[in-house]
C-alpha cells in the first residue's frame, strides 16, 4: 500500500512539473515581442521566379508546409479563384517548416509573386506565426497590410 501511495505522489509531482513547464513555455511564447512581418525576398530562397508583371505591386503570400494537403488546397483555391488578382495583387507561396528545399510547384500553378522557401525559419521564429495556409497581404513596399486566416473568405473586404 505504501508503494502505491509513493508512486501516486511521484506521478502527481511529475504531472505538476510538466504542467508548469508547459505553462512557462506558453507564457514565454505569448509575451515575446515578435517582429511585424515584412516582405523582404532577400530573407528567403527563391524556388520559382516571380513574373515580371508582379514585381512592383502588392503581394499575397501564402504560408504552405509542403507536407500539408490542407494548405496546398488553400493555395490552389486562391489560384483558382484569382483572389489576389481581383484585389490588384500578385499571389506567391512561402514554404515554411521544411528542412530541405522543396521542389517547385506543378507547372499548372501560376504564381505571379513566385515561390520562396523559408530556410532560416523567419515565419515561425521571427514573425511568431504557426498557422499553415494563412495569407499575408503585403503592400508594394513590403509592409504588412493584413493576414487572412485559412478559414476566412479571401474575397471579403479587409477589416477596418
Amino acid at each position: 500500500m505504501l508503494q502505491v501511495r509513493a508512486l501516486n505522489r511521484i506521478a502527481l509531482a511529475l504531472a505538476l512539473v510538466l504542467f508548469a513547464g508547459l505553462g512557462a513555455w506558453w507564457w514565454r511564447d505569448r509575451t515575446r515581442d515578435y517582429a511585424v512581418p515584412r516582405w523582404d525576398p532577400g530573407r528567403f530562397v527563391r524556388i520559382g521566379a516571380p513574373a515580371a508583371s508582379g514585381a512592383g505591386g502588392p503581394h499575397w503570400i501564402v504560408a504552405v508546409n509542403p507536407r500539408c494537403p490542407h494548405c496546398r488546397a488553400r493555395l490552389l483555391d486562391l489560384v483558382n479563384r484569382h483572389a489576389a488578382r481581383d484585389h490588384g495583387a500578385t499571389l506567391g507561396v512561402l514554404y515554411v517548416d521544411a528542412l530541405r528545399r522543396p521542389d517547385s510547384l506543378d507547372s499548372e500553378v501560376s504564381l505571379d509573386a513566385g515561390a520562396w522557401w523559408d530556410s532560416s525559419g523567419v515565419w515561425r521564429s521571427s514573425w511568431g506565426h504557426r498557422v499553415y495556409g494563412e495569407t499575408f497581404v503585403f503592400a508594394a513596399g513590403g509592409a504588412l497590410q493584413r493576414v487572412i486566416p485559412p478559414s476566412a473568405d479571401p474575397m471579403s473586404p479587409a477589416p477596418r
